[in-house]
């Protein structure tokens, strides 16, 4: 779990460009500790497990990190930034967050950074490619940059769709 709280201050320090993912965890996820301390025996008292608290936490700040994400992508976010300057964020997101792709409920994050690249590396695609998994979980988009360099893929893919829907 800490690990999870790690990296959502490292992708919340490159959205925001502060340094914020040295503070502690509890400030930079907007939950006071002192606050949440007591709120921990009333949930145990409703019979609501901390575990289903926390997977709800990770799923409230997955759907923000998305929704951030996508906004950065379309430009519709605060700080209007030029092409090149959200090409850059974007890949410092990518850089953070490709290290935990393996980790299943933090992928939909970095699938979303992804998708919003307009060029993404071959060290990033070889990683995709290899995995059946993650490329099931890849998006159109994605898979594009993907049957790029990998025409038998797309061949592979568009084979599978035309003898479905025979």
């Amino acid at each position: 779990m800490v690990r999870v709280f790690f990296f959502a201050g490292v992708i919340e320090a490159a959205l925001l460009g502060t340094d914020v993912m040295f503070r502690p965890v509890h400030t930079t996820l907007g939950i006071l500790l002192p606050s949440l301390r007591p709120m921990l025996p009333l949930l145990d008292l409703h019979g609501i497990k901390r575990l289903d608290f926390h997977n709800s936490v990770l799923e409230d700040l997955r759907e923000r990190l998305v929704t951030q994400i996508a906004a950065l992508g379309s430009g519709s976010s605060a700080a209007q930034l030029t092409p090149k300057e959200r090409d850059r964020k974007l890949k410092e997101l990518l850089v953070k967050s490709f290290p935990v792709i393996k980790i299943k409920q933090l992928r939909p994050v970095v699938m979303a950074v992804l998708k919003q690249m307009t060029y993404i590396e071959d060290r990033y695609l070889r990683v995709l490619v290899r995995d059946k998994e993650l490329y099931s979980d890849c998006d159109i988009v994605i898979k594009r940059h993907l049957w790029r360099d990998n025409q038998s893929l797309f061949g592979d893919e568009a084979s599978l769709t035309l003898f479905s829907v025979c």
